[in-house]
């Protein structure tokens, strides 16, 4: 008797042949902390509140050095606006690395690998300017003043926005792509 067998299953995200790459220690080592940071600043987002560290640095009630940069180190990485900022640099750092790990076409050469990873940051970090600038114009709720709820929705979005992004740099052309034509036509938000 023979055995049958049973052809692989071809996921419908794999259109392209891709064998995963061997990442540099370095890059794994980066991707560790990247995601160690990640999940950091989300926990510091939903946990530490702020309001107590920006009331002295606004009233001028530090006593030295060491307590302002304590509450400015405080204040950046929890704050609802630095937080998103710094998750989307951070996810878009994760999509870059992921994409290379599995296969997908980039440099070779190292300082190649730092300017996409510089990039993917980048994109990033403009997905959370145009995710900020978003809620500015559809929203009357302060963005610093978000109930739990709204910041996870905030913090996910944000972050997956620039994972993809940092992943699938077309992605992010295709979003200029369309923002360019907005501001061409005259239809965005003025």
């Amino acid at each position: 008797m023979r055995a049958s067998v049973v052809p692989p299953t071809v996921l419908p995200w794999a259109t392209r042949e891709a064998s995963p790459r061997r990442l540099a220690l370095a890059e794994v080592a980066a991707g560790g902390l990247a995601f160690a940071a990640w999940m950091t600043l989300l926990a510091a987002g939903i946990a530490v509140g702020t309001q107590d560290f920006i009331d002295p640095v606004r009233n001028h009630k530090i006593a030295g050095a060491v307590e302002l940069i304590g509450c400015l180190a405080v204040i950046v990485a929890c704050h609802t606006v630095t937080n998103t900022a710094m998750l989307c640099c951070v996810s878009a750092f994760l999509g870059a690395l992921g994409f290379r790990a599995v296969g997908g076409e980039g440099p070779g050469d190292p300082a190649g690998r730092r300017d996409a990873y510089v990039a993917a940051v980048t994109r990033g970090f403009f997905i959370f300017l145009i995710v900020q600038s978003g809620s500015i114009l559809l929203s009357d709720q302060a963005f610093t003043n978000l109930s739990l709820e709204k910041y996870i929705r905030l913090a996910g979005l944000s972050s997956l926005l620039s994972f993809t992004a940092g992943y699938n740099p077309d992605v992010f052309r295709q979003l200029m792509d369309r923002v360019n034509k907005n501001l061409a036509a005259g239809t965005v938000p003025k």
